[in-house]
């Protein structure tokens, strides 16, 4: 990989040098020199990524359940150090109305206890654009439906985002979809048709649903300055479900978004007193209401209101820490351990799990007149069970295509609340982003 880098910088030193050259050379005339465009004409090539370092070191909750749930071989660690590599690269090709993409995602990360390593192609599709207003598309490629920055819960044809690292680079699905915009004059003033077709099979999107034929779409409208889409996702691998989600610009600094949700008739897991699994069919809601707010000083405030309809209960997720404190006290100690984590793998441990949730994000750009400076801070609280994540951080850009930030999580809650159950108290992380 250095090789492409080191290429890349000899090509623009060579550059600059013909140029300076070209214009240090006395007595060139316009007669003597002419300037063919031809040979500066865009490449139909485009490469580029980025090569990442991150550095943690975690505090580890040694009172959670979590913690029995995710190490249970007669060790007690309290701490845990991981070091993770991340190399990013994306190529485009462009001919004519053709255009190919592919983005890959090689990583390995290695801690106390895992060392694993694994390539993933994010995205590569091929896209067809007959004309401005209708395009087609055909292989991996990463959908993204939804006005809100943490969560989306229209996000129907898209893997879930990490409100940690909401702008984390993440995988497509295999899919055919197209588009078609028109533009118009009036209160509407731009109308597009988004159909999306997505199967499942047992070598393609598996970890979609079951193995079926999926069909989903968006039209988006502005109308009155006002970006609104509606949505759907045929029954199918997953349970039918309909949205919708809008975003407006109150001032030219202020900006309100929200998203709405409707799944028909889903399965969802649920746990009697004694913890014995169950499912039941129940449409649920889920909804997104947030804002965007930039000041004259350069601080941009976000917050988002999260309602999770299909979310489990305080009174669930006690049970199941229930389980999992009880787990090493039952008389077949490894057949309950199996129990939970089957429990977990349905869903209890992964991410905003409960019903209700808020999210504030405050970033300041070069306060003080630090240049390059950026620092921030994140808070999501879980306003069931009041556990909360805050994450103060710290970015630095100063160094041309090098970012650097240092960021630091800090967990706390009471005893079986989500975030006061979570496998870590604090996490200390250094990550240091080259981009070319």
């Amino acid at each position: 990989m250095k090789w492409k880098i080191s290429k890349s910088a000899f090509l623009a030193y060579i550059f600059v040098f013909n140029s300076l050259l070209l214009f240090a050379r006395p007595g060139i005339t316009q007669d003597e020199y002419s300037f063919d465009m031809s040979a500066y004409e865009k490449s139909p090539f485009e490469f580029g990524g980025y090569a990442e370092l991150r550095l943690e070191h975690a505090r580890l909750n040694t009172d959670a359940a979590i913690y029995q749930l995710n190490i249970f071989d007669g060790k007690q660690p309290e701490t845990n150090n991981r070091y993770a590599t991340t190399l990013q690269l994306e190529g485009r090709y462009q001919q004519d109305e053709f255009t190919a993409y592919a983005r890959l995602n090689p990583t390995a990360f290695k801690d106390d206890f895992i060392d694993h390593s694994e390539i993933e192609v994010h995205e590569a599709y091929l896209s067809w654009q007959a004309k401005t207003s209708l395009a087609l598309d055909v292989g991996k490629k990463l959908i993204k439906w939804g006005k809100g920055y943490a969560w989306n819960p229209v996000g129907f044809v898209e893997r879930p985002k990490d409100p940690n690292e909401p702008d984390l680079a993440r995988e497509g699905f295999t899919v055919v979809s197209g588009d078609w915009i028109k533009s118009l004059t009036g209160d509407l003033q731009t109308i597009s048709v988004t159909p999306v077709f997505l199967p499942v099979t047992e070598n393609v999107n598996k970890d979609f649903g079951s193995e079926d034929n999926n069909f989903a779409g968006r039209v988006y409208m502005l109308y009155k300055d006002t970006d609104i889409d509606f949505l759907f996702l045929s029954q199918g691998s997953r349970a039918a479900r309909y949205g919708l989600d809008f975003s407006r610009n109150i001032s030219t600094n202020f900006e309100v978004h929200g998203e709405w949700a409707y799944i028909n008739d889903v399965d969802r897991l649920l746990l009697d007193d004694q913890g014995n699994p169950g499912t039941q069919a129940e449409d649920v809601i889920s909804w997104l209401l947030g804002l965007r707010y930039l000041t004259e000083n350069d601080t941009t405030y976000i917050a988002e209101y999260y309602h999770n309809g299909a979310g489990f209960t305080e009174d669930q997720m006690r049970v199941f820490y229930q389980l999992v404190e009880d787990a090493p006290f039952q008389p077949d100690v490894d057949a309950a351990f199996n129990a939970v984590r089957n429990l977990a793998n349905a869903g209890f441990v992964s991410q905003n799990v409960m019903r209700d949730y808020l999210y504030v994000r405050i970033m300041q750009k070069e306060p003080f007149d630090l240049l390059y400076v950026i620092p921030a801070i994140t808070a999501i609280i879980n306003l069931v069970d009041h556990s909360y994540n805050i994450a103060p951080e710290v970015s630095y850009t100063g160094i041309n295509n090098l970012e650097l930030r240092f960021k630091f999580n800090f967990l706390q809650g009471d005893e079986f609340s989500e975030f006061g159950e979570k496998l870590n108290d604090s996490k200390f992380e250094l990550r240091a982003r080259y981009f070319f």
